[in-house]
């Protein structure tokens, strides 16, 4: 179905953007209302003064302990279909963009994505934009964005990891000076990113 940010909110779907978006990260909002765009969901959920919370500190991680076997096999993932990242927001009313730690893992079989969610306990996995490619298989991704929710994950499972390791490195140390002193790396954002844009994994 086609996405138009001029599409008509109904009243339904209204009533789960209120219940949903304060506690939901942006790209789960986007597989549940497929009607519209994430323009048009940030559009409709600040015309309603709603607000979402910050995913990106939290009082306490959500990760489960991950066993020998599930530790290898996730990074296994992570290092042939995964990203360790370091994103960049930019909002017109914040005059400095965000940076934030992220893990990403993308596969056709949603079903494995979500036994991922499962065995770790955090994260949320959602339907890529198939605009680009309508004939192609969908493609799910699974998520990690909350920072301490990474940073427990990656110290579980950096010994596994083979081809992203570096990528690990650094993310653990933007997170460890972002908790220590609440400022941004954008140095260490522009390391990660020709890393990952070099396809050195």
């Amino acid at each position: 179905m086609r996405k138009d940010h001029r599409n008509k909110w109904f009243a339904s779907e209204v009533r789960l953007l209120k219940k949903v978006y304060p506690k939901a990260f942006i790209n789960e909002c986007v597989s549940l209302f497929p009607r519209h765009t994430k323009k048009s969901i940030y559009q409709k959920a600040r015309y309603l003064k709603l607000k979402r919370k910050n995913f990106n500190i939290r009082k306490k991680s959500c990760v489960k302990y991950l066993s020998d076997r599930d530790k290898g096999y996730i990074a296994g993932l992570i290092d042939g279909e995964g990203t360790i990242a370091i994103h960049k927001a930019c909002d017109r009313r914040r005059k400095n963009p965000r940076y934030y730690p992220m893990i990403q893992i993308s596969n056709t079989n949603r079903d494995l994505l979500e036994f991922c969610k499962l065995k770790i306990g955090a994260g949320g996995v959602y339907l890529a934009n198939r605009n680009r490619f309508p004939n192609r298989k969908p493609t799910y991704v699974f998520h990690v964005q909350a920072m301490l929710n990474v940073q427990d994950f990656l110290n579980q499972v950096i010994e596994a990891l083979i081809l992203k390791r570096e990528q690990a490195k650094i993310v653990l140390e933007f997170i460890e000076k972002r908790l220590l002193t609440r400022k941004q790396s954008v140095s260490l954002y522009e390391r990660i990113r020709l890393l990952n844009i070099k396809g050195t994994h």
